[in-house]
């Protein structure tokens, strides 16, 4: 039994540390969306006020919509690190 439990513990502490850097890199990525919205929001201000063309705004835009999208893959990536620690701690399901 106690050999279990130590061959467990190395897929435990990688799940943990899989978690951790996978919830740090989401909370950088929301910082990083959040920054590209207000970007865009200027870049719209600027072209209603003639001080900028359309193209900018549709960068703006574009970058927007690539944070978000890289945000949804990491929220997503950091729920299944929190499932691998889940399961590494001998955790699971039942069946319905």
């Amino acid at each position: 039994m106690n050999r279990i439990a130590n061959a467990a513990q190395p897929s435990t502490a990688r799940a943990f540390i899989r978690r951790w850097l996978k919830a740090g890199g989401a909370e950088r990525l929301l910082t990083a969306a959040t920054s590209a919205q207000e970007a865009a929001q200027l870049a719209r201000l600027r072209f209603d006020s003639g001080l900028s063309d359309f193209l900018t705004v549709l960068d703006a835009e574009r970058e927007v919509l690539s944070n978000r999208d890289q945000l949804a893959q990491a929220q997503t990536d950091t729920a299944t690190a929190l499932v691998s620690v889940y399961r590494a701690l001998g955790g699971g399901w039942a069946a319905q």
